[in-house]
């Protein structure tokens, strides 16, 4: 079963790549229907999803997110480590550029028309690329995770919780 699994963080620092986590949100294939946990109940989710042999987890920039996992629980060092040995880590975003390297069309292509369009590969422009919509980047709480820190998710505004969670469901789709 593929099941996207996704990070919100403080923002990144120089000297630190590897933010706090505050929360994380999954979307499994047989539900669509994405879940939010703050970073005070996520060790044993996580958990279960990278010993899981029979989850798949998807995402875009994936080690990102597993390195801000491993630095928040430790413990899952060799778990995540397994489940990378094992195949059961996809980075979308990777296979795109593997995809596009096999065309010959890394970073972009000439259309019909001769003129050259650019590709990028975050999870807003894949998921607009695929024909799939855009996704809502810009004026939401995307930037502003590290305010929540402290917070458990009942006591999250709505527009960080919507925000995180259709991450979760993009990355599946």
């Amino acid at each position: 079963m593929y099941v996207s699994t996704d990070s919100e963080t403080e923002l990144i620092a120089a000297g630190r790549l590897d933010p706090d986590l505050v929360c994380i949100t999954v979307c499994d294939q047989e539900t669509l229907e994405p879940e939010l946990y703050d970073h005070f109940e996520a060790e044993e989710v996580l958990a279960e999803l990278f010993t899981n042999e029979d989850i798949i987890q998807v995402g875009v920039n994936f080690a990102f997110d597993a390195a801000v996992f491993i630095r928040r629980y430790p413990a899952l060092l060799k778990p995540i480590f397994a489940a990378y040995r094992a195949g059961r880590i996809l980075d979308v975003g990777l296979a795109q550029r593997l995809i596009d390297i096999a065309n010959g069309e890394l970073d972009g292509t000439y259309n019909h028309m001769g003129v050259y369009v650019k590709y990028y590969y975050s999870l807003a422009a894949l998921h607009e690329r695929w024909g799939l919509g855009a996704l809502q980047k810009t004026d939401t709480f995307r930037l502003r995770f590290g305010e929540l820190k402290h917070l458990r998710k009942a006591d999250y505004p709505e527009e960080a919780t919507r925000y995180a969670l259709d991450d979760a469901s993009a990355g599946l789709r």
